[in-house]
């Protein structure tokens, strides 16, 4: 079996350190909503959101040029939403990011709006859904859907394990009126540049002489897509978040006789190379590359267990992994990126 060395990879990952912020609808953290925390966090902290009970809500957050991460408390549902559909619909906001600064997205769903974003954002296991459309065949009006997930002028945008799902549009019959109104694209992207690895897309259904939208509408803008049909099933996930003494593991999927790479850095990035599939989601100076080898399909599980890490003093750290492959034929694949968020034991 491979092994890495995760404790030294995760203390030179510590050098990341951040304060932690929990938000529990419940009461039992420091914010019952994501909003306060986000404007309480400073660059680098960690917002951990707790389990969403029926009956509770999340509302939405807008991020203003921070660099945060927000994470989903394991297997917790989390989602955040206006609470009235009658009313304008609210996206959650990531805007006017610089390119120093990154957000990193884990577990949460939603419907999202980034714009003049020029550092990284980056969602993992997440979910986006717009607002339905609605017609009434007695007047004859009606609204049009509204798509959940809106990308303007970003340059560094990725999805990893997302549904993006866009919403219906409207129908009616009446006594005067057949009336139908527009669906909504699942992703509509102007100026943009977004990597989507292992994603589901789709768009809204129409209905009578309205017809389906796309799954992505774009303008001006590069949208990358990796799947099974440009890098097979090769893919790679990791437990999150995790504490210091809980077990957990990084999970590297591959086809077989794939030559494989562990790559870790704290630096995140966006880049191609000629003659190589996929984005590099991370960027030089990197903190560990570890080279696992040939890997017999379907690939390999490793543990990861926090027992030996010394203690650092600090709250919380993010370690951004990425994974590459060389073919037997020898081409080149960059696969997922999976960001785990190590914690103290106290959160």
């Amino acid at each position: 079996m491979k092994t890495l060395p995760l404790a030294l990879a995760f203390f030179l990952a510590g050098t990341a350190s951040a304060a932690v912020i929990v938000v529990d609808v419940q009461g039992g953290g420091d914010y019952t909503q994501i909003q306060p925390a986000v404007n309480a966090a400073q660059d680098g902290d960690t917002i951990l959101i707790k389990h969403l009970p029926p009956n509770y809500l999340y509302g939405p957050f807008t991020i203003n040029d921070k660099s945060l991460t927000l994470v989903a408390e394991k297997n917790a549902y989390v989602e955040t939403y206006h609470q009235d559909i009658l009313l304008p619909w609210v996206y959650n906001e990531i805007k006017n990011l610089n390119s120093t600064r990154a957000v990193t997205i884990r577990g949460i769903e939603g419907s999202f709006k980034l714009s003049d974003c020029q550092g990284s954002v980056r969602f993992e296991d997440c979910a986006t859904f717009g607002k339905p459309g609605w017609a009434d065949g007695e007047w004859g009006y009606g609204a049009d859907a509204i798509p959940g997930l809106l990308i303007s002028s970003c340059s560094k945008v990725s999805f990893v394990h997302a549904t993006i799902a866009g919403a219906d549009g409207g129908w009616a019959t009446g006594p005067w009126y057949n009336i139908c109104t527009d669906p909504a694209p699942g992703l509509i992207a102007g100026g943009a540049t977004v990597a989507l690895y292992h994603c589901t897309v789709t768009g809204g259904h129409g209905h009578l002489g309205c017809p389906d939208a796309p799954p992505i509408q774009q303008t001006g803008s590069t949208i990358l897509a990796y799947d099974a049909t440009n890098i097979g099933l090769r893919d790679l996930t990791g437990s999150s978040p995790l504490r210091r003494g809980e077990q957990g593991q990084i999970r590297i999927d591959c086809e077989q006789g794939d030559y494989v790479l562990l790559l870790l850095s704290l630096h995140p990035g966006f880049l191609h190379f000629p003659g190589v599939t996929g984005t590099l989601l991370l960027d030089a100076p990197f903190s560990g590359v570890f080279l696992l080898g040939t890997l017999p399909a379907p690939g390999l599980s490793i543990p990861v267990a926090f027992n030996d890490i010394p203690s650092i003093g600090v709250a919380a750290f993010d370690v951004p992994f990425q994974v590459g492959y060389i073919t037997p034929q020898g081409t080149g694949i960059v696969g997922p990126l999976t960001v785990m968020t190590l914690l103290d034991p106290q959160f």
